[in-house]
């Protein structure tokens, strides 16, 4: 994930970085929307029932268009 000021930027994906052939561009060059990120309300039954973990990883947690934490699946499972 990266993060500016709080705000989520995108995320780098690992294997789209090195299916890459010009890897001199900045960060930002190879920034993807495609992810998934929950809102801080999110029961924690919408999120279980919702996300799968082997394809998302880690989950970014969102109030007021500010990035305010992460989910991983060690997390949940501690809940």
């Amino acid at each position: 994930m990266v993060d500016g000021r709080d705000r989520l930027l995108g995320v780098l994906w690992l294997e789209e970085l090195m299916s890459e052939k010009d890897s001199s561009g900045s960060a930002e060059t190879y920034l993807s929307d495609d992810y998934v990120a929950v809102e801080g309300d999110t029961t924690l039954k919408e999120i279980i029932s919702t996300i799968d973990y082997d394809v998302s990883g880690i989950i970014p947690v969102i109030e007021h268009d500010r990035t305010c934490g992460i989910l991983t699946k060690s997390s949940l499972l501690a809940l």
